[in-house]
């Protein structure tokens, strides 16, 4: 999960494991893959094929199937209209995600109180 900081600058605040933690460093060094994506748009992003992505995202699908990815799903986080950042559970490979996510479909959002904790964690000390 990564939140926006008070200058909208995403930040990683949990992940569940290490390599997840490397691809969403990917995503905040180079401002490409669909966290990014997701966040800017407030918009869910699915990627059933991480593979096939090479073209939009050109690092991320080489390393996200080195570390044994295939495909992954991006949902904002939201408290009411404003957009926090973006949660992104991804499957190992051959496992293909269940659901997609858009309009009507799976997550939309993550709901109050758990965005009230990460607007008070993101704000500036």
């Amino acid at each position: 999960m990564m939140i926006a900081d008070a200058r909208g600058i995403l930040k990683p605040m949990a992940t569940t494991h290490e390599d997840a933690a490397f691809a969403e460093l990917l995503q905040m060094q180079s401002g490409l893959g669909p966290c990014m994506d997701c966040y800017r748009t407030a918009e869910a992003v699915s990627v059933p094929d991480i593979a096939a992505e090479h073209e939009r995202w050109p690092r991320l699908p080489t390393a996200m199937t080195e570390l044994g990815y295939g495909s992954l799903q991006a949902i904002p986080v939201r408290l009411h209209d404003r957009g926090l950042g973006a949660l992104t559970p991804a499957q190992a490979h051959g496992k293909p995600a269940r659901k997609r996510c858009g309009p009507g479909s799976g997550p939309r959002r993550l709901r109050e109180p758990g965005p009230d904790a990460l607007v008070d964690r993101a704000r500036p000390q």
